[in-house]
């Protein structure tokens, strides 16, 4: 949080460490859906072992450019078929569908 603070030029305090809606402390919203009342560091890497390779692709592709800039990530090669497949549910899903079924 301190170099989130100093990156948007605000004083950094102790109460930026606890999850909070407009100074309410609430329970944070995690990934694995337990409810904490800190920020936990530890689980930052965790998203590696929770997303499919497929799901981990689509956020890359998508976000390549923020992911480099950002955050200096470093990609491993996108499998584009998991692209292809994403684009093909979407299609799909909410524009080609038969509607006389």
């Amino acid at each position: 949080m301190k170099k989130i603070s100093k990156f948007l030029k605000v004083s950094f305090d102790k109460k930026m460490l606890t999850p909070s809606i407009f100074g309410l402390k609430i329970l944070s919203n995690t990934f694995s859906k337990k409810k904490i009342t800190y920020i936990n560091t530890n689980s930052k890497k965790r998203w590696e072992n929770e997303l499919t390779k497929s799901e981990i692709d689509i956020i890359n592709y998508f976000f390549k450019d923020e992911l480099k800039q950002y955050y200096n990530f470093k990609f491993n090669k996108i499998d584009y078929s998991n692209i292809t497949n994403y684009y093909t549910w979407i299609n799909k899903k909410f524009y080609f569908n038969d509607s006389f079924k």
